[in-house]
């Protein structure tokens, strides 16, 4: 939906509010008690009632204005995988359906101090938890300090390259170790994914700073639930 359908559907809520606020207050309804009606002065009404409204109505400009082109690129991708656009969440999210599993894909937008993501995932039961990482200074000063334990796959490259945690290290270095793992992982890092994360009930990774054009292309996210899946196979 438009934004100007938007402002539209929130000048004719504020006009009827207004008059509900004006009809039913109770100064108003008893003309004969002498008490003054406030609402009757135009200038009142704007202060108490128009001003938070306006603050609102922009905020939701703002909003709908940044998310709207997401949000049209999501829907866009209803025609390649079927599947729905949620309508009552925080964020724009699309949800379906690939080589039978459920997916997620959510636009996360920038903040003040944080990029804007793209978060996707593949749901699918784990016994174990897993995180993949590009090794930071900070992880090397918590292995060094004995405040971190990493998963060890005897890739010296790989290991180099990424820090990796778990709940349960043996089960994970297996599954790391298991063909077209690695590459698949290579190649989403690659594609600017940041994260890879297992856990109980899914399969999460997040990429900061996406470009809505070539990151949301059908194309590329097929691509992209195809190594996810390849990912849930082997696990």
């Amino acid at each position: 939906m438009r934004f100007s359908v938007h402002l539209r559907q929130s000048l004719l809520f504020l006009a009827a509010f207004l008059a509900a606020a004006r009809f039913f207050s109770p100064g108003c309804l008893r003309a004969d008690s002498g008490t003054s009606c406030p609402l009757q002065d135009p200038w009142f009404v704007i202060v108490q009632f128009g001003l938070p409204f306006v603050f609102i109505l922009v905020f939701l400009g703002v909003y709908y204005s940044r998310n709207s082109k997401r949000s049209r690129a999501l829907k866009e991708l209803t025609g390649r995988f079927g599947g729905k656009l949620l309508k009552f969440s925080l964020f724009a999210t699309w949800e379906g359906v690939f080589a039978g599993r459920l997916f997620r894909l959510r636009l996360v937008p920038e903040g003040k101090n944080t990029p804007a993501y793209l978060e996707l995932s593949v749901f699918k039961k784990s016994s174990y938890v897993l995180k993949v990482a590009r090794e930071t200074w900070a992880h090397r000063a918590g292995k060094f300090l004995g405040w971190l334990r990493e998963v060890r796959t005897h890739d010296p490259v790989f290991d180099k390259e990424f820090f990796v945690s778990s709940n349960k290290p043996v089960r994970a270095a297996e599954f790391l170790n298991r063909p077209d793992v690695k590459p698949a992982i290579l190649s989403l890092f690659a594609d600017g994914f940041e994260m890879i994360r297992i856990d109980e009930k899914k399969i999460f990774i997040r990429k900061p700073r996406f470009s809505t054009e070539h990151d949301l292309a059908p194309e590329v996210v097929e691509q992209t639930l195809r190594r996810l899946e390849t990912l849930a196979v082997q696990e």
